[in-house]
């Protein structure tokens, strides 16, 4: 029997060649008389095997995994420093955080780098508590936070020289110079976001009308709660250096850029 009698042969052979010319369609616009094959006048049909598109703006299963590592990795750190100081190892942080050595350095390289993040996540935690409050009631909330801190009370009894490096606001605009995973707090640009949350902080609080402060309130401000860290003060002594700053931010709402006279609370941080 011949190939053209066998209905196997044509079933598997000949269903896949084409019986006629190839689709050709008109191309809106273009000449009546010229037409392109079908395949390259169609634009892209989308593939239903796909990978789906993540819409902009929100946060994978993966990315919301390895924010809650990083968490819990800083929660670890935070006990490890608590019992050990600054000079833990990585080995100590993976042990109180309850993961690998390999799962804590997918996120931190070197044990300085996690000193740096715990330190701007306690930075992220007073402003996030200082927003939408009064200025008033954020500064004596911030203030009691900052001296009543585990980690500031644990260095203060086996590392006070580690405070002192804390407590040590560097220039206005200083970028860090240092890799990322810097321990030093002066090249970690979470001083320049307390800085930026207190200027609007100062700008919401000012009354209608009334220029923007200036940058030596903001500054006085900063340093006053950084002198926190050396020194924890008492209820009744924030109050009164709140009101005393907010008072003189009242009378002088526009600084010279000249020296203050003092600091409020009598030990201030070195600048």
């Amino acid at each position: 029997m011949s190939p053209g009698g066998d209905p196997l042969f044509d079933t598997l052979f000949r269903s896949t060649a084409p019986d006629s010319e190839p689709a050709q369609t008109v191309v809106e616009g273009a000449d009546p008389n010229a037409v392109v094959d079908e395949a390259v006048a169609r634009p892209p049909q989308p593939i239903d095997s796909a990978v789906p598109l993540r819409a902009v703006g929100t946060r994978s299963r993966a990315g919301n995994s390895m924010s809650r590592t990083r968490a819990a990795l800083l929660d670890g750190a935070r006990s490890a420093v608590l019992a050990n100081g600054t000079r833990v190892s990585m080995a100590q942080i993976a042990a109180a955080s309850g993961v690998a050595k390999a799962t804590l350095y997918n996120h931190f390289r070197t044990r300085d780098a996690v000193l740096g993040a715990l330190v701007a996540d306690e930075v992220r935690r007073l402003v996030e508590q200082a927003q939408a409050i009064p200025l008033g009631e954020a500064l004596r909330g911030c203030a009691s936070a900052i001296g009543s801190n585990s980690l500031r009370a644990a260095l203060a009894e086996a590392e006070p020289e580690a405070l002192v490096a804390l407590a040590t606001i560097p220039p206005v605009g200083t970028v860090e110079q240092a890799s990322s995973d810097s321990a030093d707090v002066a090249a970690n640009p979470l001083w320049e976001r307390a800085r930026a949350a207190i200027d609007a902080a100062l700008t919401a609080d000012r009354p209608a009308g009334a220029p923007t402060p200036g940058p030596q309130r903001r500054e006085m401000i900063l340093r006053w709660l950084a002198s926190f860290l050396l020194s924890p003060g008492d209820e009744a002594q924030i109050a009164f250096d709140v009101t005393a700053l907010l008072g003189s931010a009242a009378s002088n709402p526009v600084d010279s850029g000249s020296s203050s006279p003092g600091d409020p609370h009598p030990s201030g941080a070195p600048g």
